[in-house]
Parts: C-alpha cells; structure tokens; sequence
C-alpha cells in the first residue's frame, strides 16, 4: 500500500490533558506535513487549530473532535448541547461517544433512544457535510451487546461506527473488524482505534474492513509506511 493511502485513512489524534501550545503546533505541522486524513483534538482546541491550519493555508485536512469523551455516560441533552457547539465554531468531524452501560445493562431501549437523538440532532444542526462516528466501546461488550449495538446503528445510519475510545480494557484487533463488518450495514464505515501503534497493524486492520484509523501514533505509522516502502 502506497504512502498515500494510508495516510489519507489516519486521524492523527491529541486527546490528553495539559497539552501546550508548543505541543499543539507541532502535532498540526506534523499533519500537515504527512498530509493525514484528519487531527482530532479536545473540542477546546478546535478554533485555535483551525486558526493554525489557516495561518499555513492549509483547508485539506479535516478537524475532528469529540463528544462526553472518553465515557459517554453523561446526560443526553448534554451530548446534544456539546454537538450544537461543536457545529457552531465549526468542525468537519464529530466522534461521539454513546452510553454503552446501558448496552452492558440490557437496557436496549435507552441506548437506541440515544443513537436515535444523536444521528437526527447533528443531521439537524451540522452542515450537510459533517460527518458523523458513533463510539461503542467494542473492548467492553460481548458478542450479544455488540449484535444489538450494530443493529441499532444500522436503524439510524451515523456516517461512520468507531470501535473504541483507547481507554477501554484492550485495544482493537482484527477480528472485532471483520466481525462488525459482517453485520454493519454496508452504507455505514468503520473507524477504528485503540492500541494502533504500527503500520502493519493499520494495515491489517484496513484489510479487515476499516476505513479509518484512530491513533496517537498517527505520523509514526505513516513514517513506518515509508520506510517499508522504501526497502520495497
């Protein structure tokens, strides 16, 4: 696989706190140098580095950010208040994470009630090309909860359904792929992240059926892409 190619598939990703603007510059410049799909940052961040992006003139990447990230477990009308501002200052991207204790608790109803408000809320209030990934924390479901999960967001069809936060209890693989690929609706892609550190694994992964890769580790894979490419 070309460089190109994987590095139009990578949402290169600042989520932690105290991050300096130091930091900050260096993480977009980075970007922009290996030409990613997207940055993801806090949505505290997102004008300052839209900002940047302008001071380079440079409008090819997308800017991502995220909603009630990492948990998810915070009110609904809350999630919807934070998706409104984000659309507000701007943003192409949004990765929102649901509520997946109530996936745990098999309380179903709550969980496609909240898919169901989410998807018609931003198709509301975002531009027409927003797109939008529903998080469901793969690494903390069993194959049950992730059947029901899949076949709720295949009910309201989000843009993209994303694995997991990078906070759960293991990273993604390979077979939490091509298992959601197999019942996802095809309309709808998969983002995958958590524990992606290597070019080799993105690139099984992408094989495996995901669109997108989510990783801190972003530029270091496209960097590693080079290299094989190089010895190739």
């Amino acid at each position: 696989m070309m460089k190109i190619d994987i590095a139009s598939r990578v949402d290169h990703t600042l989520l932690k706190m105290g991050v300096s603007k130091e930091v900050l510059n260096k993480f977009v410049s980075e970007g922009v140098k290996y030409m990613v799909r997207g940055l993801v940052v806090s949505p505290y961040n997102v004008s300052y580095v839209r900002e940047f992006l302008k001071h380079m003139n440079y409008s090819n990447i997308r800017l991502v950010s995220v909603v009630s990230f990492p948990l998810g477990e915070t009110f609904l009308d809350v999630k919807l208040r934070e998706i409104n501002k984000l659309c507000e200052i701007g943003i192409d991207d949004i990765d929102i994470v649901t509520n997946v204790s109530n996936l745990i608790n098999s309380e179903f109803d709550k969980f496609r009630e909240e898919v169901e408000s989410i998807v018609e809320y931003a198709k509301n209030v975002c531009k027409r090309d927003t797109i939008l990934k529903l998080i469901v924390e793969v690494t903390l479901l069993n194959k049950q909860q992730l059947e029901r999960a899949i076949d709720i967001v295949n009910e309201f069809r989000p843009d993209y359904l994303k694995t997991s936060t990078g906070y759960g209890p293991r990273g993604v693989n390979k077979e939490d792929v091509v298992f959601i690929r197999s019942r996802l609706d095809p309309s709808i892609k998969i983002k995958v992240s958590g524990g992606i550190r290597s070019y080799h694994q993105a690139l099984e992964l992408i094989k495996a059926g995901a669109e997108i890769i989510g990783s801190s580790r972003g530029v270091d894979i496209i960097k590693e892409a080079l290299e094989y490419e190089e010895k190739t």
